[in-house]
């Protein structure tokens, strides 16, 4: 009796510890510190927060009045979607070359940790014009082929942006 009470304990130790989602850093690299959007008509609509591409088929702005700049352009033509993808953050004005601390992922989900900043003397946003997007390359590690929820948030845990996406 004693030996299937501790076999039993054990059984539930290891399924308790299986069913456990654990938080995993993803590897990136910063592409591009900051581009804008290439403006070729006034936009009826803001530009998004976060921008996913996972595929060259997703190479297109995300409203019609749009361009990407051709570094941009350049850069996700040349990544390999098949061990990568991109994302675009939009990240205002600020002077620092690193935005980003970094990025966990928990099943299907992409917490985006950004660094705080506050509106005034050197951070700035200017009603009318195209902010500035910082690009990095994320590795696909471990399974994807899912749809995911990305969430920008900064250090205090405030959310920033979310946005959901298929990962092949």
């Amino acid at each position: 009796m004693k030996k299937n009470t501790y076999i039993l304990l054990l059984f539930l130790f290891l399924m308790a510890s299986c069913s456990k989602t654990q938080h995993h850093d993803l590897a990136y690299s910063v592409l591009i510190l900051s581009s804008p959007f290439v403006e070729i008509s006034p936009p009826t609509q803001d530009a998004p927060s976060l921008i996913i591409i996972a595929s060259q088929d997703e190479i297109v702005p995300p409203i019609s009045e749009l361009e990407f700049s051709d570094d941009v352009l350049e850069k996700l033509k040349g990544m390999n979607f098949d061990s990568t993808f991109a994302v675009l953050i939009l990240v205002g004005q600020i002077p620092e070359d690193s935005k980003i601390n970094k990025l966990t992922r928990e099943a299907d989900q992409v917490v985006i940790s950004v660094k705080n900043y506050t509106i005034g003397p050197g951070n700035y946003k200017l009603k009318g014009y195209s902010l500035p997007y910082q690009l990095i390359s994320v590795e696909k590690t471990n399974n994807w082929d899912q749809s995911v929820e990305f969430i920008v948030e900064d250090e205090n845990g405030n959310l920033l942006g979310k946005i959901s996406h298929y990962i092949p």
